[in-house]
This record gives C-alpha cells, sequence and structure tokens, in this order.
C-alpha cells in the first residue's frame, strides 16, 4: 500500500465518519438551532469553537513535553544516584581491611607494654585483667568479644589522655568500650582511671572450609 492509497483511505474514513455525524439527530437538532440564532452569535461561537480547537490542539504537544520533562528529570536522579553508588562501592574497595582482633591474652600482653613505654611507677600499675565487657549483651551474635580492664593511680590530666589515646592506637579493632574517671583520695590534683579495652572479632570465613576439607580427607582415607 503506498501513500496516496493511505489518503484516499483517510480521506473516505473522515467522509463517513462526517456523514454518521451529520446524520445523527443530535447534530440536525444543534444545526437547527445555530441556524435561527442572530448571525452576530453564529460568528460568536465560530470564535469560540476555533478557540477551543486551538487550544485542544495545543494541550496535545504541552502534555507531551511535560510528561518528557518529568521523565528527564527521573532520568537525571537515577543517574545520579547510580554515580554515587559507583562511588561508594570504590570508597569501599579502595578502604583499608581492618585487622582481625586480638585473642584477649595477646590484648593483655599489648596493653602491659603500652603501659611500660608511659614510664609509669609501678605503684600507678594496679592491674591488668581479662575480664568480660560490660556491652557484651549488644554485641550482635556471630561476633566474638574479649576485654581487658586496665586499673591505674595517681595520673594527672596529660597522663589520662596519653595512656588513653596509646590504648586505643594498639589496633583498628580495639575499641576503649568504658572509661571511668575518679578524683584519688591520697590527693585531688590526681586521679584514678578504669580503662575497659574490647576486642571484637568477625568468625573467619575460612575456618568452614578448611574443616569441610578435613572432613572429606578422612572420608576418604575411611574408604
Amino acid at each position: 500500500m503506498n501513500l496516496d492509497d493511505l489518503k484516499d483511505q483517510s480521506k473516505e474514513s473522515f467522509d463517513n465518519l462526517r456523514r454518521k455525524v451529520q446524520d445523527s439527530s443530535a447534530y440536525i437538532i444543534a444545526k437547527e438551532r445555530y441556524d435561527v440564532l442572530p448571525q452576530s452569535t453564529q460568528k460568536i461561537l465560530i470564535i469560540v469553537g476555533s478557540i477551543v480547537l486551538l487550544l485542544v490542539l495545543l494541550m496535545i504537544p504541552i502534555s507531551f513535553l511535560g510528561s518528557s520533562s518529568d521523565q528527564m528529570a527521573d532520568f537525571d536522579e537515577t543517574k545520579s544516584l547510580t554515580r554515587e553508588l559507583l562511588k561508594t562501592q570504590r570508597e569501599l574497595q579502595q578502604a583499608p581491611k581492618i585487622p582481625p582482633g586480638l585473642p584477649a591474652a595477646a590484648l593483655q600482653a599489648r596493653v602491659n607494654s603500652t603501659l611500660n613505654q608511659a614510664r609509669l611507677l609501678p605503684e600507678q600499675i594496679l592491674s591488668v585483667e581479662v575480664t568480660q565487657p560490660k556491652i557484651a549483651s549488644m554485641i550482635p551474635s556471630g561476633i566474638t568479644s574479649e576485654g581487658v580492664l586496665v586499673k591505674l593511680a595517681q595520673l594527672n590530666l596529660r597522663q589520662i589522655v596519653d595512656i588513653g589515646h596509646s590504648l586505643m592506637s594498639i589496633s583498628q579493632s580495639i575499641k576503649l568500650t568504658q572509661m571511668n574517671v575518679n578524683a584519688s583520695t591520697d590527693d585531688d590534683h590526681y586521679y584514678d582511671v578504669d580503662y575497659e579495652l574490647t576486642s571484637f572479632r568477625a568468625p573467619d570465613k575460612k575456618e568452614p572450609q578448611q574443616n569441610n576439607n578435613r572432613r572429606r580427607r578422612r572420608s576418604r582415607g575411611g574408604n
């Protein structure tokens, strides 16, 4: 079917539609009422009808433009969100890995070494003991936590800050979860301080695989 055939078919369809409209009772009644109107009123109706038709024709492209604008806004928002997600993913991939937490005995040894470097007097170090962290009940299941409680006496403000910073710098997986400072009973210019350090360890993902490999080897040996 060529272009001329399409034109003829469209014209024929339009003529059929026009004849149906003209043959309808509503059109005949409206035509009769229009014919009896004064000529000035007829002109006003023609002008009003033309304006309405023009507005309808204009609203079609305007609605498409509005829809296109909304789609572009959604596209820009999605593109911006995608960029942020990709940026966050790159930052996570480039972030340094946190070392695994230390066992309680190893943490206790590191704390003793740190205190030795602080050059405290023997009477200032009351105790360095392995303890159950007080926040253990708030830690998610699957995360192992071990704590060390450090009790020191007769510290000045500078020593409190320096020792606290040194203890927190032992490892990124070691956190200072509690700290109590009380004025010394002998001299209120010095303070007795308790530091509670907690080591957090996530389960090693390699352990289940190693256990499965061991079981497979045992089963093969039994066979």
